[in-house]
């Protein structure tokens, strides 16, 4: 059952529980903030009062739909409207599919791969009633049988497949989205790179920030994707501390997805300000790109989330997950992109070092703080909520 938990200052002051009741999520949040983002979901939301809150169901697929929920409480006007469906077991297609979510204004489900669409996502997008579906995925990721259930409820034309054979060419085909979307209210295809010339394609992507981060863990992509999100950019993998290749046809070690979208001839960046995120990734360009690396994953986060580049000075919503498994991750990620905000992560038991020094940065007598949880008890614990209402209190 999805759930939203408030707490404020040191004392828990309401628990709202809902079934498939987005008003009731809703009041939780309008509890919770002064102004809650409902009218338009790029609207910062500011506290009332320090607070934090948990969103959270019975298990990931749950709490995806919770936050759905909290994200928009009201169905889409009649005719727009995206809703973004990743898988649930997995991360590679997912981790950049958050600019995209921000761009759309898209809230991001998730299902199990290699089965029907969970009946729960599907009552979920009924009630939201998008005009688009945005599968991230291909059909190992997202079935056959599930696209055909998101087409039985959107109509099979308003359902949008993108993939690449792997997870790079996943990446590099969700940023060509996010560009061509832009401003466009609606998942917009990019045009067939064949039909283009040399030129056309490098405008194509020309000064647009490019978030680097490992696509062979999810904690560093992720963390990225909201800053992303406010920099206007997309994020794209490398394949732990080398870009990824491929090979065509013959003995020649071709140019992979990542460094085609990035590099020119000459191997300089063509694409704009290249932001290098987790030590992996830094590692790959050589200095060429401005590297947030921190000495573990949460500081990582904690490092983008400080950056006045991504997040001006002054209070913003913050999201929090857990970082030792991808799935809330995801689903907070493209939440706080919506929001305006950054992710920061946490361990299921304890408040890393890096995230609570960030947490009491920004909380001041001056401003509220509002923090949003994402996940149960299994995933950040009691204990965990507690430190962090002591933090910015």
């Amino acid at each position: 059952m999805p759930a939203v938990e408030r707490f404020v200052g040191d004392k828990m002051l309401r628990r709202a529980r809902v079934g498939s009741s987005a008003a009731a999520v809703a009041a939780a949040l309008v509890c919770a903030a002064a102004t809650a983002a409902t009218a338009s979901p790029d609207a910062p939301v500011t506290a009332a009062a320090d607070a934090v809150i948990r969103i959270h169901g019975e298990d990931r697929v749950d709490t995806a739909v919770a936050a759905s929920q909290a994200q928009r409480p009201q169905a889409f006007a009649p005719g727009t409207g995206t809703v973004i469906v990743t898988r649930s077991d997995d991360f590679p297609d997912a981790l950049t599919a958050v600019p995209l979510a921000d761009e759309l204004d898209a809230p991001i489900l998730i299902t199990p791969s290699g089965e029907a669409l969970d009946e729960r996502v599907a009552a979920e997008i009924r009630r939201l009633s998008p005009a688009h579906v945005v599968i991230a995925g291909g059909p190992g990721a997202i079935s056959a049988a599930a696209d055909a259930d998101l087409g039985a409820i959107v109509g099979a034309q308003s359902v949008h497949r993108i993939a690449g054979p792997d997870r790079y060419a996943t990446a590099a085909a969700l940023a060509l989205w996010t560009i061509t979307s832009a401003g466009q209210g609606k998942p917009t295809a990019p045009p067939d790179p064949k039909a283009m010339s040399p030129m056309e394609r490098w405008e194509q992507r020309r000064d647009t920030p490019v978030f680097l981060a490992t696509g062979l863990d999810f904690p560093d992509a992720l963390a990225a994707g909201a800053a992303a999100a406010q920099a206007g950019g997309v994020v794209l993998l490398s394949k732990g501390e080398e870009l990824d290749l491929y090979t065509q046809d013959g003995p020649w070690r071709e140019r992979g997805y990542t460094q085609s979208f990035m590099l020119g001839e000459e191997g300089e960046v063509i694409t704009g300000p290249v932001y290098t995120v987790g030590g992996p990734a830094t590692k790959v360009l050589y200095g060429r790109g401005t590297p947030f690396a921190g000495k573990d994953r949460y500081e990582t986060a904690a490092l983008l989330a400080r950056s006045a580049t991504f997040f001006p000075e002054g209070v913003s919503p913050i999201a929090v997950a857990s970082g030792e498994d991808f799935a809330d991750a995801v689903v907070a990620s493209g939440f706080i992109a919506n929001q305006d905000g950054p992710l920061v992560l946490t361990k299921a038991d304890s408040l890393p070092p890096a995230t609570a020094s960030y947490l009491a940065s920004v909380a001041s007598p001056e401003t509220a703080t509002l923090v949003q949880v994402f996940g149960g008890e299994g995933a950040v614990s009691p204990e965990v909520l507690t430190s962090m209402r002591q933090t910015i209190s």
